[in-house]
């Protein structure tokens, strides 16, 4: 038992190392490094309160968008719209074209009704 634990505790010394040395010389994040379709990879590496500097980024499509036929890449983020991807867009998803330009032109409405 005693061997055991002996060999135990010197293992965690690489664990420790490696802890240690990716703290110190490691290298840094990429902003999206598994190409993720969903909304918390668009926040910037060192996001402040919050999380997104202005407004939180609107959600256009499911977060699981991956390998869509005729798409340029192999994922589309959840905050890309319908609008910038025809493409690959489904049916369905070209009559949401519409909506989307209706509910941007309400926001911009809304942005010249609130007082400054």
């Amino acid at each position: 038992i005693s061997l055991a634990a002996i060999f135990t505790f010197t293992a965690q010394w690489i664990f420790v190392y490696n802890f240690v040395h990716s703290l110190i010389k490691g290298r840094k994040a990429t902003q999206n490094p598994w190409q993720s379709n969903t909304l918390e990879w668009t926040t910037p590496i060192q996001p402040g309160h919050g999380n997104w500097p202005g407004e939180i980024p609107a959600v256009y499509r499911w977060p699981y968008d991956y390998s869509k036929p005729g798409a340029k890449e192999d994922f589309i983020p959840q905050n890309v719209p319908y609008s910038q991807t025809l493409e690959s867009n489904l049916p369905h998803e070209n009559e949401l074209i519409g909506l989307e330009k209706e509910i941007e032109a309400q926001n911009l409405n809304d942005q010249f009704k609130q007082p400054h």
